[in-house]
């Protein structure tokens, strides 16, 4: 008999690159809108159309759990041999 590990499926995080934005959040007061300075991480219950908007507009960028934004990295360039560089992975 084989066990079956369940993994929990994190939802995404994302950090504001913008001086600020402001989002729809609950609180212990109801639901608001407050600002989000830069560098802060916006909660998790962030409408989904306010997210794709702040994507579009480039003012919030996803960060993956080490907190590194997610298309931080650019691609591999192949170098003068012709094979692009092996990566982590």
């Amino acid at each position: 008999m084989s066990q079956v590990v369940s993994q929990e499926v994190k939802p995404p995080r994302y950090q504001v690159v913008a001086p600020m934005v402001v989002a729809k959040t609950t609180t212990t007061e109801g639901v608001k809108l407050l600002n989000f300075y830069q560098r802060a991480i916006l909660p998790g219950d962030v409408p989904a159309d306010q997210i794709e908007r702040f994507l579009r507009r480039r003012l919030i960028v996803q960060i993956g759990e080490n907190g590194v934004p997610v298309e931080a990295a650019p691609p591999a360039q192949p170098a003068k041999g012709g094979r692009p560089p092996k990566t982590a992975g």
